[in-house]
């Protein structure tokens, strides 16, 4: 390979500098016209062409961003704009990268750009990053992490299948485009993030006026049919409820009531055989507090080890526990399960989550009330049942006692 100095453009002149720059604050004015009070309707036509106008002043082969879950390792290509003959899809810009590069993670996740204009200046202990790069042709690449209120937000990509000298007017204003790129992300996710609440909102008035005065033999199916709307809405794997064994009786099963998504098993022998609160008691703590419990989002100490291998075990990838709470008093919990991917889900739809747990919790007690009730009468009906069989009995025996007691005098 040659060396960059022999393959780089010579560093341009003053007319060049001046030039390149008016180019540069041109692009600053014209994404900020594009990106600026975006509706979230119009946000994806005007980030793929912000993307555009980047890659064609960075003289770039690719431009991407690269969405990032918040607290998590799951990410997505968002926006992407490719240069006519270029290659597909490259790795580092894929589903792959959180994985593949750990060095370039590390510095995003600190808000620092990984970038280099040839192999040679990645530093030696990323050399299998190195190795993979030269296989794809890689030569050049700048990585831009995208912060939000200090949080790793998206990472935006700039590629070139040859080395280069990226400009010194893109490098050193990369913050302005990176932040302008940020607020559009921003503001469409947070109007995302309000239509979702607002369908949540309009499914929970729906569930709720199910629940109102359900006959009780209908409760079971309304409680199904919830979760299996829920699952829908939260893009889970499965939904189910386990009741905990407050009566201290080891009686309670796993899961009670389930739906899981095509494909998705509906059993789990892990959770059969014992009650839940049983199986995980740290988890089980926690919730009896009334906390939502988030997977892989909150940490697992050590002394959850049974919640741990069960994680690492069947594979979840993200997961909510929404305690059922009757008066205060938590009687079991509703859980939320993706195997697939991870899900983005917000504390905001997990808290109303909550009110779901609640209802349902309400329909069970109301179930198990009706249920004794029936029980109680029909104790009832068994003790005057009896109670009329000796009175039958004792009516019997009087009638028999009465014609003795007259064949006995007719006797004397």
């Amino acid at each position: 390979m040659n060396s960059v100095s022999e393959n780089l453009q010579a560093p341009p002149t003053t007319r060049d500098q001046l030039e390149e720059r008016m180019r540069f604050e041109e692009l600053l004015s014209e994404l900020s016209v594009r990106l600026i009070n975006l509706g979230s309707e119009e946000a994806d036509t005007a980030l793929e062409e912000g993307l555009r106008l980047v890659g064609k002043f960075a003289r770039a082969d690719e431009v991407r961003l690269l969405s990032v879950q918040e607290r998590e390792s799951a990410h997505r290509v968002a926006y992407g704009w490719v240069a006519k003959g270029t290659p597909g899809d490259l790795a580092c810009s894929s589903q792959g990268f959180f994985d593949r590069f750990p060095l370039a993670v590390e510095l995003l996740r600190a808000g620092k750009p990984m970038m280099y204009e040839s192999l040679d200046q990645i530093p030696s202990r990323a050399q299998a990053e190195r190795t993979y790069l030269a296989s794809e042709g890689l030569l050049a690449a700048i990585a831009y992490p995208v912060m939000v209120d200090a949080r790793l937000l998206a990472v935006l990509f700039i590629h070139r299948f040859q080395e280069t000298r990226w400009p010194n007017t893109l490098t050193g204003r990369l913050p302005h485009i990176a932040s302008i790129f940020g607020n559009a992300l921003a503001r469409k996710q947070a109007q995302e993030d309000l239509h979702r609440q607002l369908e949540f909102e309009e499914l929970l008035a729906d569930i709720s006026a199910k629940f109102v005065n359900p006959a009780p033999q209908e409760i079971d199916s309304e409680i199904d049919q919830t979760l299996a709307r829920l699952g829908r809405f939260f893009e889970a794997d499965r939904v189910f409820v386990a009741r905990f064994d407050n009566d201290r009786t080891g009686k309670a099963e796993g899961f009670t009531f389930g739906w899981a998504a095509p494909g998705i098993s509906g059993q789990d022998p892990m959770l059969e055989g014992a009650a839940f609160d049983h199986r995980f008691p740290w988890m089980t703590a926690r919730m009896r507090r009334r906390d939502i419990f988030h997977v892989p989002v909150d940490p697992l100490p050590p002394e959850a080890a049974a919640e741990r291998a069960y994680v690492r075990q069947v594979g979840i990838r993200s997961s909510i526990l929404v305690p059922l709470a009757v008066g205060g008093y938590v009687t079991g919990t509703v859980v939320l399960d993706s195997f697939n991917e991870k899900r983005r889900w917000t504390a905001q739809l997990a808290q109303r989550l909550q009110l779901v747990g609640e209802i349902i919790a309400s329909a069970l007690e109301r179930k198990r009330d009706f249920q004794a009730l029936c029980k109680r009468d029909r104790a009832l009906k068994h003790a005057l049942d009896e109670i009329g069989v000796l009175k039958d009995r004792l009516e019997a025996e009087n009638l028999l006692l009465r014609e003795e007691i007259e064949l006995h005098q007719s006797h004397e």
